[in-house]
């Protein structure tokens, strides 16, 4: 009876040491799964800062953009007015050619008539 209970003994000290055993590979276990839940939140928060910063620079970017486009709209704009001026001095200039042929014209006619 007494090496029954010697052997009961033996086994229960056993088993409580498994259970131990157990309990500290459990705490080891979660102390390393809070570090990585620690690590990720960290790559979390640096991640969003991450996103934040693109997103403004995003924003910038698209401003900067809208404002080229309507610096190009106006200067095309300005080109195509000075292209229709251009086109409207030519032809004063072709007149005013055309006309000065003409007075060249009737100048020489005038000044044989006054020769002959």
């Amino acid at each position: 009876e007494i090496s029954e209970k010697d052997r009961a003994l033996v086994k229960e000290s056993f088993d409580h040491q498994k259970v131990e055993k157990q309990c500290e590979q459990m705490r080891n276990e979660t102390s390393r799964m809070k570090r990585q839940l620690e690590t990720n939140d960290d790559v979390i928060h640096k991640q969003d800062a991450e996103i934040q910063r693109l997103a403004s620079m995003i924003r910038r970017m698209d401003e900067e953009a809208l404002t080229q486009r309507k610096e190009y709209d106006q200067v095309i704009n300005e080109r195509d007015i000075l292209g229709t001026q251009l086109i409207r001095r030519n032809d004063e200039l072709a007149l005013l050619y055309e006309k000065l042929k003409i007075q060249m014209s009737t100048l020489r006619k005038g000044e044989a008539q006054y020769s002959a």
